[in-house]
This record gives C-alpha cells, sequence and structure tokens, in this order.
C-alpha cells in the first residue's frame, strides 16, 4: 500500500465513526430541541391556565366577600379590597354595572375611567363570567383579567375583576423552561454518552475488519479477525475468517499448481511462449529463451514476438490463431531450424496465446538421410535386380522342365523385390517432396474405370463383380492424375487379392459442397479390428504369411495415405471379419 492510500483509508476509518456520531448528536440535539419547543410552548399555556384558574378562584372568593360587606354597615370597601390583594397577590377592582370603579386595591378609583367598555367586563355582565387580556390604561403593563358578576343582596349587580400582570406569567414559564432545558441538557448529555459508546462498539470492529481486508489485499492471509459477537457484525467477522481461510486453501492448491506448471514447462525441450493479443510476450520457458537468445538478450517479457522471433510464418500461424480462435500447427523454417509450431488460445474466454516450438532440424535431416539412404539403395537395386529378371527370362526356355519351377520361383522373387524397390522409390519421393503433384481437372470415374481395366484380368480369373457408383453431376477435382490413379490401384489391388467372391465396388458421390467421396468396399475376409489403426503404416501386413504368397509389398495403403495427404484430403477404413472392408477418401472439389 503506497503512502497516498494510506491517510485516505485510514480518513475513512475515523470518519465512519465521526459521522455516525455527529448524525447521532445532531438527531438527538434536534429530538431535543423540538421537545424543548413543545414543553416551552406547553408549559406557558399550562401557566396561563394555572394563573386563570387562580384568578377564577379569587373573583370567586372575593365577590362572596363582597356580598358579605354589602350586608355590613359602615363597611369601608376600598379599604378592605387593598388588605385583600396582599392577601391573593392579584389586583382586584370593583366595578358597578355602569362601568364606574367603586375600588381597586392598586389605584385610586376616583382617578380611574369608567370600565364599561372592557371586554371582560362586557363578558361577565352578560354571561356571568369574563376574561381577557388586554393592556391596563393605568398601570403600564398587559395584563391577565378574569370578571365575575356579583348581585348583591339589595339587587344591584357588581363585577369583581381579579387581573395579574403577564410578565408574572411568563416568569413562572421561563422557570418552567429553565428546568425543561436543564433536563434536555442532561438528556442529550445522555444521549451523546450512549451514541459515542454505540459507535465505538460499531467502529471498532469495522476497523478490526478494515485493516484485516487490508493485509489480505497485502497477501497476507494469516490473518484473522476475533469474532465474539453475537450481532450481525459478528457473523460478518465469522464470515471474513472462513473467506479467508478457504482463500488461504486456493492460493496454496494455486501455488503448488503454479509450481508443478512452471517445473513442468520449465524442463520442457521445447520453446514455450505466451503471447497477449498485443503479439507481446507474457512468459517463455528457458528453452525458448535459450533457443532465441542472441534476439532476446535482456529477456523476451514484454516485447513483441517480432522483435524475437525474425519470422514472418510464425507471425501468419499467431494472426490465424488470433482471427480463427482455433488451434493451429505448422512446420516452419526459422532461421537454419526447422520447427514443428503449434499454437492455441488459451479457454474460458481469455485472451492468451500459448505457442510451442519443437525443434525438428535433426529428425528431418536424419529423415532425409533415410530417404537418400532408401532411395540411393533403391536406384542401386533397380539395375541388378533388372538384370536377374532378363536373364531369368532368358534362361526359361533353355532349361529343363525340372528345373523351371525354380526359375519360377526366382521370377516370383525378384517381381516381388522391384515391385518393392518401386514402392519405396514413390513413398520416399513423395516424404520428402521430391514428387511435386501435377494438378489438372479430372474425373474421378475415368480413373476408377481405367485402374479396374488394369485389373480386369485378375478380377476375372478370381470370378468377381466389379462396378462404379457414380453419383449424378459428380463434378470433376484438382488432382495429379497419376498418382491418384495409384490411390485407385492399390485399393483395388488389395480388394482383388483378399476377396474370393463377391462384388469389389467403386462408389464416387459429393460430400457437401466443397468435397467429394470415394468409397472402394469388397467382400473379402476383412480386417480384425485391433490391426485398423496401424494398416496405413509402412511394412504393416495383418497376416505375413498371406501377404508374403499373394506378393505384396505392405506399402501400398501407405502410399495411398501419403498421396490423399498431399492433395489435403484424408482416409479412413472401416471393416467386420468375414464381411468385408471399405475404405473412405474425401477430397477437396
Amino acid at each position: 500500500m503506497n503512502q497516498s492510500e494510506r491517510p485516505a483509508r485510514q480518513g475513512f476509518a475515523f470518519g465512519l465513526g465521526t459521522r455516525q456520531f455527529l448524525y447521532t448528536c445532531l438527531l438527538a440535539v434536534a429530538a431535543i430541541a423540538v421537545l424543548a419547543l413543545i414543553v416551552s410552548g406547553t408549559a406557558r399555556q399550562f401557566a396561563l391556565r394555572q394563573r386563570q384558574e387562580e384568578l377564577r378562584q379569587q373573583a370567586q372568593l372575593v365577590g362572596e366577600y363582597v356580598v358579605l360587606l354589602d350586608s355590613l354597615p359602615g363597611a369601608d370597601l376600598q379599604a378592605r379590597i387593598q388588605r385583600l390583594d396582599v392577601e391573593t397577590d392579584a389586583r382586584l377592582t370593583i366595578i358597578d354595572s355602569a362601568g364606574t370603579v367603586l375600588a381597586d386595591s392598586r389605584a385610586d378609583p376616583a382617578a380611574m375611567e369608567s370600565h364599561r367598555l372592557r371586554p371582560e367586563v362586557i363578558a361577565a355582565l352578560r354571561d356571568g363570567w369574563g376574561q381577557a387580556i388586554h393592556r391596563s390604561r393605568t398601570l403600564p403593563d398587559e395584563m391577565l383579567y378574569v370578571a365575575r358578576r356579583v348581585r348583591l343582596p339589595s339587587g344591584r349587580l357588581l363585577v369583581v375583576r381579579a387581573s395579574v400582570a403577564l410578565q408574572e406569567i411568563r416568569l413562572l414559564a421561563a422557570g418552567i423552561n429553565r428546568r425543561v432545558f436543564l433536563g434536555g441538557a442532561l438528556l442529550l448529555l445522555l444521549a451523546l454518552g450512549l451514541s459515542l459508546l454505540f459507535t465505538r462498539s460499531v467502529v471498532r470492529p469495522i476497523t478490526g475488519l478494515r485493516q484485516a481486508a487490508e493485509r489480505i489485499a497485502a497477501g497476507d492471509l494469516t490473518v484473522r479477525v476475533p469474532g465474539r459477537r453475537r450481532d450481525e457484525l459478528g457473523a460478518l467477522t465469522r464470515a471474513m475468517n472462513a473467506m479467508t481461510e478457504q482463500l488461504q486453501r486456493l492460493f496454496t492448491t494455486a501455488d503448488a499448481e503454479r509450481g508443478l506448471l512452471q517445473a513442468i514447462i520449465g524442463s520442457m525441450s521445447e520453446g514455450v511462449v505466451v503471447l497477449n493479443r498485443q503479439r507481446r510476450i507474457i512468459m517463455a520457458n528457458p528453452s525458448f529463451v535459450q533457443e532465441f537468445k542472441p534476439a532476446a538478450e535482456a529477456g523476451p517479457d514484454g516485447r513483441f514476438l517480432w522483435e524475437t522471433v525474425r519470422s514472418t510464418d510464425l507471425q501468419d500461424l499467431v494472426e490465424r490463431v488470433i482471427n480463427e480462435s482455433r488451434s493451429v500447427s505448422a512446420e516452419l523454417r526459422i532461421g537454419l531450424k526447422t520447427f514443428d509450431a503449434f499454437a492455441v488460445p488459451l479457454p474460458g474466454g481469455r485472451e492468451e496465446i500459448v505457442v510451442v516450438l519443437h525443434d525438428v532440424t535433426q529428425l528431418k535431416a536424419l529423415e532425409k538421410v533415410k530417404a537418400d539412404l532408401v532411395t540411393n539403395v533403391s536406384h542401386e537395386l533397380r539395375t541388378p535386380l533388372t538384370a536377374i529378371k532378363g536373364y531369368a527370362e532368358t534362361l526359361e526356355g533353355n532349361l529343363p522342365e525340372a528345373s523351371r519351377r525354380f526359375l519360377q520361383i526366382i521370377q516370383r522373387h525378384t517381381d516381388r523385390l522391384i515391385a518393392l524397390v518401386n514402392d519405396l522409390l514413390v513413398l520416399s519421393q513423395l516424404e520428402s517432396g521430391e514428387r511435386r503433384l501435377e494438378k489438372e481437372p479430372v474425373a474421378l470415374d475415368e480413373i476408377a474405370g481405367d485402374a479396374l481395366g488394369l485389373l480386369a484380368k485378375r478380377i476375372a480369373d478370381k470370378g468377381l463383380q466389379s462396378r462404379v457408383f457414380a453419383a449424378p453431376g459428380l463434378p470433376r477435382i484438382s488432382a495429379d492424375r497419376f498418382l491418384l490413379e495409384q490411390v485407385f490401384i492399390n485399393l483395388l489391388d488389395n480388394a482383388v487379392k483378399y476377396t474370393n467372391a463377391g462384388e469389389i465396388a467403386v462408389r464416387l458421390a459429393p460430400a457437401g459442397s466443397n468435397q467429394v467421396r470415394i468409397e472402394v468396399a469388397d467382400a473379402g475376409v476383412g480386417i480384425p479390428a485391433e490391426h485398423l489403426g496401424r494398416v496405413f503404416e509402412r511394412f504393416y501386413v495383418v497376416d505375413k504369411n498371406r501377404s508374403r504368397e499373394l506378393g505384396g509389398t505392405g506399402l501400398g495403403l501407405a502410399i495411398v495415405k501419403r498421396i490423399v495427404l498431399a492433395h489435403n484430403g484424408a482416409v479412413t477404413v472401416e471393416s467386420e471379419l468375414g464381411q468385408g472392408t471399405v475404405f473412405t477418401i474425401l477430397l477437396p472439389v
């Protein structure tokens, strides 16, 4: 982890706890503020209602007192009302029905104006009770008034009014508010403490998980987080520990497999190189580096393939793999060496390409030596064999009848040796590329008919039937007529040799839009299943005694396969003992 990342991550961890604490604080402050506002308003209303009720009670009592005073002669109403002011802690006013102030506990009645139009007086005279809030014209305060109508024994109507300054109610409400705000402050402190404890209980395990995740990301898979909690964070901790253990097992297995793979690739004699889609080298094994060391002295990793291996054929091979998304193989000439190259895209949607280069220079040299040896020996053998055959034919007419049997044996084996030498020459020329194809448009039914014509006498001598079945509209193909005729002759020769009764059939038909199918079928003895995979090998014969008796060389099917491959075709065989054999050839049009 670099230095620029560490502060950001730590800030994120502390920021989580800080934000949670701040959010909780803001929520608590908002809740307590709203509660305080509600309680404050409620307290003012409560204080106002409480004072109103007190004033009603006081007006009730003062009214009864005034009725009692009316029955006492010579009672001084003003003095009595002033004394009650001290006891009730409220301003008391006595008003007659005309609005004249008869007595007031805090002002001179004679100096006071008529109260007939005061709202509380009007309501009291009308309804029995009245109340109002307005500024006093006698005292410089806003007052709360409660008035009661009183009927004296004499029938006279009076209004007893009790009032108190609103400032007293405000002071009472302020006292209640102070207690509310004090309680709110204590509640806020308690909420903040609980929030801090809760935040720490949540943030600490999260911080531990973050630190463990950073260590895991750095490659330390041995870290474990204590998970004693029984809540969701505890479950998350246990899940993370289980995930880490699983990752540790997977990485251990992957490291072991990677080490095994690197050991295998490193010990391969073939050069192995892995490329990305940009044709850059991702990995190369020691054999590849050693093989192309002059061009890759600084190491091939990260370089383009063409910088390391100067071969247009190899570049074309890689391009084919990228464009066609399939494996491609080819024989390449790189410098003075020959390589069997195999390139394949990695499966699973990956973009990498693996190229394997197998140095076959020595193998090709040995094959060339072998081919040259076969060619030279064959050429050297042809002359004496031809001479032996000629002399044997010359002696045939001059020998007694008893000696001719030995001469015939000499002739038969000479013919077999000549056929073997000829087949070896043909096969050697095909494998070495000395015999190049001379392609021309050819009709398969004509070639098949010519081949059957060459073998017509042998077919008739054995009492066999032969037919060519050509599908209508059979296209001509581009092929070497002489070599293709050799294919038909070799297959039909085998069919005649190993068929004692029945029919030999050649079936020709299109196979798709760009291929033709050739089938040569017989009703002969068949080939055992365990031999089917080897019949195209050189000198391989199923029944050596029968082959020697019939004069076979063991090279006929090898020549067939080589000719078919030279035409970019394919050949297969199907057989069942006692039921016959079918050779199938697919050739491009």
